[in-house]
């Protein structure tokens, strides 16, 4: 199963280098991130010792289900960065709101559950504290948007009676879109068809399924961020005539803490159903996954200088 496994592998790395995954008879499932950073804003970028600044950072939910945005006391796990040494986060000058929600939430566990659409802004006053050096110092500030977001996939299969069962010759499946891609593949069985397997006792006894994770390359470089996996949140389960769930599976050792271009495969072994009174029957395989994707902003780069 190992070569096959790899083989299946590069197979998804190489399909999601266009972009978008493919099923073998099924649908195609293509979106954009779930939540996007619309601007960062740092003003002045250049002042004076004793010169306060203010940030700003606007972004939304352009995915298709509801994310919770994570931010942190006093905003400070998406403004990961301000030096501290040169300035401090006031926080009765800090604010957040969304579309929904007009009042700052306060707080470490502080977030905000964005619907489809929705935007969150973000705004901190950042008051300048301490000596700055005659030859004056850059601060870096560093923005990031942590949120939590949940995706499922789902496979179609098919169990014969026996080989002579005509079947179904289109079947379904459909991926997640980014920024954490889920997709499933099925080995194939005795048919040699990844989708249809046969219940007589010189047939099939387990359908051999893949679930890959994949922290997708973006194309822009702004778009890049990493994805911490829930591994406890993975759910997997199926319809009749078809019994499957997590303890089925078996979890690769590897970190679930993905980069770009990083992807994680978990292997499920399902047992083929011997007793069932149709000729030909279809189950649908559904998996899901919890994740924090924390989403890169960037720096912006603040200069101070001496008076005089």
């Amino acid at each position: 199963m190992q070569s096959n496994t790899t083989v299946l592998t590069l197979l998804f790395l190489t399909v999601l280098a266009s972009g978008c995954i493919h099923s073998n008879e099924g649908t195609v499932t293509e979106g954009p991130e779930s939540v996007d950073i619309q601007s960062i804003q740092v003003t002045p970028s250049e002042i004076y010792e004793g010169q306060n600044v203010r940030s700003s950072l606007t972004a939304f939910n352009a995915g298709n289900i509801e994310a919770e945005v994570i931010l942190g006391e006093n905003g400070e796990k998406m403004l990961t960065d301000y030096c501290p040494d040169i300035f401090e986060n006031k926080e009765e000058r800090f604010s957040a709101s969304t579309s929904r929600v007009a009042e700052t939430r306060k707080g470490k566990e502080a977030s905000y559950n964005l619907k489809p659409g929705d935007k969150i802004n973000v705004r901190w006053f950042l008051q300048q504290q301490g000596n700055v050096p005659l030859i004056g110092k850059r601060c870096q500030m560093s923005f990031s948007v942590p949120f939590n977001y949940s995706v499922e996939a789902y496979r179609q299969v098919q169990i014969k009676q026996d080989r002579s069962v005509e079947g179904s010759p289109n079947l379904q499946s459909e991926s997640s879109s980014g920024p954490l891609t889920l997709a499933m593949e099925t080995l194939p069985g005795s048919t040699g068809r990844p989708d249809t397997y046969i219940a007589e006792e010189t047939g099939d006894e387990r359908i051999q399924l893949l679930v890959q994770l994949i922290n997708e390359k973006p194309q822009e470089e702004y778009r890049k961020g990493v994805v911490e996996i829930d591994r406890e949140s993975f759910s997997i389960r199926a319809t009749d005539p078809l019994d499957v769930d997590r303890s089925d599976c078996e979890f690769p050792d590897a970190d679930f803490r993905m980069y770009q271009g990083k992807s994680v495969v978990i292997q499920c072994d399902i047992p083929v159903p011997q007793n069932f009174e149709e000729p030909s029957v279809l189950s649908d395989i559904t998996a899901g996954i919890d994740y924090k994707y924390i989403k890169d902003g960037g720096t912006r780069t603040v200069k101070v200088e001496t008076r005089g």
